[in-house]
């Protein structure tokens, strides 16, 4: 994976080079915004998922923002707020609602529905934002250690192939 990245994100260099920058261009020469290894990465995709379950404008901004503040990795963190987009809002946010409606059972849901339409979505959002940063941090974690645990192993059978076939 963490090659396939390496192939794929622009160079810190190039990033600098581009003259729109402007003042943010002191900000963005920090290297560890730019280091792939499983601590950035985990907590830019934990940050990034929560900024694009629990706030609805300017995601990439903020969680950019949130990147630099943190220092963590911020292409993570900003690809991860695309997980709302016009297609998948309205799930997201009936699936908040709902839950947010089975977490406070005691707001009478249906006199004056659009008065507490609010609170259960609310409440709902942010259990899925966190939660799903919470998996996001962790689930990565586990993937990063299962991948290195799995080529440790492949490098042992190879070495130990290599030792019989002499």
């Amino acid at each position: 994976m963490k090659k396939w990245l390496h192939r794929r994100l622009p160079t810190p260099e190039k990033i600098m080079a581009q003259q729109w920058l402007g003042p943010a261009r002191p900000y963005l020469a920090r290297p560890e915004l730019w280091y792939i290894n499983r601590k950035g990465m985990a907590l830019g995709l934990a940050v990034g998922l929560f900024i694009g379950f629990a706030i609805p404008i300017a995601q990439i901004a903020l969680a950019s923002l949130a990147a630099i503040w943190f220092r963590h990795n911020l292409p993570v963190a900003a690809a991860a707020t695309l997980i709302t987009n016009p297609f998948t809002v309205p799930p997201i946010y009936f699936s908040a609602y709902q839950l947010g409606g089975w977490m406070l059972p005691d707001l009478k849901m249906y006199e004056h529905w659009l008065a507490n339409l609010g609170a259960p979505f609310v409440v709902g959002l942010l259990t899925i934002a966190i939660v799903s940063s919470l998996l996001g941090y962790f689930g990565l974690h586990a993937a990063w250690k299962g991948s290195v645990v799995l080529r440790w192993r492949a490098r042992q059978r190879n070495k130990q192939a290599s030792c019989e076939t002499m």
